[in-house]
């Protein structure tokens, strides 16, 4: 198998993430013109974006037994194009789709914006990371490792997208413009991906206008469309109607994408047989899975919040604060979906799973006091 294929999967892992966890900190900027910066609006963001990503998680693990995974992935990022570029039109509106803010709780106000504006985005953007993990699987001698590799370039990608950001895009540029040059990313990569030829065409396009139009000096001279607090050139506009465009033929490619009855993966694996050729019990129900993983990640999101809060003592609160913050953290994470895929692949039973569960645990909270 060509390197370019194998190392495929790893590569979009980490550029999904490093669009999401741009979008993820533009997003404080993009709603603070109607709840303000403070705690909240970045809890709001923070958790609603994780809860879209999550959705996704489940969507697009549903998806990608049904299709061919490398045949969707190139529409779901066209349609993620859209679908960021959306969040700067649904934002100009937000005025006119909720009440006055002297006429409404305030906290609930902030999670209704942030919700309006990302819930989405973040949910088609997250389907991706499944996708990508069964095509590393589908070429791996190990699916422990495959996934741990996966998710791994993925907290990489957002820790790249976190500093990037934090550090560097919104020094030089506006908040629109750096949602426009995530669309453009987005389009860019379906060019690459898509099958077929007018899809192709059609994203590379909305990528050139999307860059031509953030542009300032040539949206200055050609004018530009205002959306709220923010203004789009009219260049950045056709970008805007090709997205639209590329969305309805993504739609298309992940229709066409479908794999074939016969081929598609059962929703249930059937039990083993023992040697009586009676069906063995399943160890470990999905249940049991999913609620160990909403406790790691549980734990993980309030260890940042948390991290966040003490980190003002000494650097106040400022995006440099957060950034960092979630840097450091995602790199932690990264490390241990490195180590943990390398490890699952020699973990044969639930004592062993338990125990390793329970030394994390131990560690968490040896650590935390400190």
């Amino acid at each position: 198998m060509p390197l370019l294929t194998r190392l495929l999967p790893y590569a979009l892992a980490f550029a999904s993430s490093l669009c999401i966890m741009i979008l993820e900190l533009v997003s404080s900027r993009l709603v603070a013109p109607h709840v303000g910066s403070s705690l909240t609006v970045w809890t709001s963001v923070i958790g609603i974006i994780l809860g879209g990503i999550c959705l996704g998680n489940v969507l697009g693990g549903r998806l990608s037994d049904r299709v061919d995974p490398r045949a969707a992935v190139g529409p779901l990022f066209a349609l993620g194009a859209f679908l960021t570029i959306s969040t700067l039109w649904i934002n100009s509106q937000i005025p006119r789709l909720l009440p006055a803010p002297d006429q409404m709780n305030w906290e609930l106000r902030t999670v209704l914006v942030v919700l309006i504006d990302f819930l989405i985005p973040a949910t088609v953007l997250g389907m991706v990371g499944p996708v990508v993990a069964k095509m590393a699987v589908e070429q791996a001698r190990r699916a422990g490792s495959a996934i741990g590799d996966v998710y791994f370039w993925g907290a990489v990608g957002s820790i790249c997208g976190t500093m990037l950001c934090g550090f560097v895009l919104q020094l030089y540029f506006g908040t629109s413009t750096i949602t426009l040059l995530v669309a453009a990313g987005l389009s860019l990569l379906a060019a690459a991906l898509i099958a077929s030829t007018p899809a192709r065409i059609t994203a590379l396009l909305t990528a050139l206008f999307l860059v031509a139009g953030s542009i300032r000096p040539m949206a200055e001279q050609l004018g530009a469309v205002e959306l709220g607090a923010y203004r789009i050139s009219y260049i950045a506009v056709v970008g805007n109607v090709l997205s639209v465009i590329l969305a309805m033929l993504g739609i298309a490619g992940l229709l066409t994408s479908r794999r074939p009855q016969e081929m598609a993966e059962p929703d249930e694996i059937p039990l083993a047989a023992d040697p009586k050729g009676k069906p063995q019990e399943a160890r470990t129900g999905l249940a049991d899975l999913a609620i160990l993983a909403f406790l790691a990640s549980m734990t993980f999101m309030a260890m940042e919040m948390v991290a966040g809060r003490l980190v003002t003592r000494h650097l106040g609160s400022s995006i440099y604060g957060w950034s960092s913050v979630i840097a450091v953290l995602l790199a932690g994470l990264s490390l241990g979906n490195l180590l943990g895929g390398k490890i699952a692949d020699y973990i044969r039973s639930e004592k062993q799973a338990s125990w390793l569960f329970l030394v994390a645990a131990v560690l968490t909270l040896l650590i935390l006091p400190l």
